[in-house]
């Protein structure tokens, strides 16, 4: 995951922030925090091949994946 975000982070312009978070409590749970330009660049990550690999290589942890987008206000 932290491959995943630097990746992000060198490859795509429009990505500003890529924080892999874990919980203390709860090792297993894992939170992605991630900002982009806007809806277009992050629909633009998930076409990417380094996502796509990334995806399917831990395809096989993920018990259940939420995405939720906010706006700076």
């Amino acid at each position: 995951m932290k491959k995943q975000a630097a990746n992000s982070l060198k490859l795509e312009t429009a990505c500003q922030r890529f924080d892999v978070c874990v919980d203390p409590k709860a090792s297993n749970k894992i939170f992605l925090y991630e900002v982009y330009d806007d809806e277009a660049a992050f629909a633009t990550h998930l076409a990417s091949e380094h996502f796509l690999d990334f995806d399917q290589a831990v395809s096989e942890m993920i018990t259940k994946k939420t995405v939720r987008s906010f706006t700076l206000i």
